[in-house]
């Protein structure tokens, strides 16, 4: 068994922007562990939609979804009209994603917005960390959707509810399955076996309750791709939807959405299932 090697190299934040700039939604919005048979169809009942999103500590955010693919969306004096990819992971429960156009460094957004409850978590995601031009840097926003919705109940928080759990998540096959290992509140573990290859490596993350069986599980692979891999977690049917967004170990930019289906497993950290 042998050691996958380093993915990755320091990119100057210079190319990193020319990465990102360059890149169109046809080739960042696909590839990797995307359009597997696990994947969630676009959400098409968020076509017409407009939500305004309202923060304590955030300017509001709003947004229309014109069709698919096509939102718009206003921030302060920012408004602009961006490719996105939104999905529904069970009933008016959406999680979507879309870059800021020009913005420098470049940046993104991951949203999970709960109508059944009013309430919002956005990720909001930019390039660059104070050591790495590529890795991926974030802050996590906790609010309500303004309008005819509950504006009750108590907003999303981080939780400890997934440390102890382990999951092997299969995306497509024959790939094997991705072993995640919620080891800490901070960190988690995974393991990967590609052939006579192995990868293991703890990386930065943190788990958000969206409601007594949804969670948000985020990392970071620091000094690794520096990507950012989020994931919706419906710990009842073990399905997720997701997105990986950085510059990936092909040194692109990448920020496209997956799904996998999900087998309980143990803690113990030993190669293959």
């Amino acid at each position: 068994m042998e050691r996958m090697p380093r993915r990755w190299r320091s990119i100057p934040a210079e190319e990193v922007q020319r990465k990102f700039d360059e890149s169109t939604p046809e080739q960042y919005a696909s590839g990797g562990l995307g359009d597997g048979p696990y994947a969630l169809p676009p959400a098409s009942s968020l076509v017409g939609k407009r939500f305004v999103f309202r923060f304590d500590s955030h300017e509001e955010l709003s947004y229309e979804f014109r069709d698919l693919h096509t939102l718009a969306f206003r921030q302060g004096d920012l408004a602009q009209e961006v490719f996105y990819q939104g999905h529904e992971i069970e009933e008016g429960v959406y999680f979507f994603v879309h870059i800021i156009k020009g913005s420098v460094p470049p940046a993104f957004k991951v949203v999970v917005a709960d109508t059944n409850t009013g309430l919002v978590t956005l990720t909001d995601a930019h390039f660059g960390n104070g050591y790495e031009a590529r890795e991926v840097s974030r802050q996590f926003y906790f609010g309500r959707i303004a309008g005819d919705y509950p504006q009750t109940a108590a907003l999303h928080g981080f939780t400890s509810d997934l440390v102890g759990k382990a999951v092997y998540w299969t995306y497509k096959e024959p790939m094997p399955p991705l072993k995640h290992i919620y080891s800490s509140e901070y960190y988690y573990s995974y393991v990967m076996v590609f052939g006579d290859h192995c990868w293991m490596a703890s990386n930065p993350a943190d788990y958000i309750k969206i409601n007594d069986h949804l969670y948000i599980f985020t990392f970071v692979e620091e000094r690794q791709a520096g990507t950012q891999g989020f994931f919706l977690i419906n710990m009842n049917t073990l399905h997720d939807v997701g997105c990986f967004c950085g510059i990936n170990g092909e040194e692109q930019f990448e920020c496209y959405t997956v799904g996998a289906k999900g087998e309980l497993t143990t803690m113990e950290t030993y190669l293959g299932k």
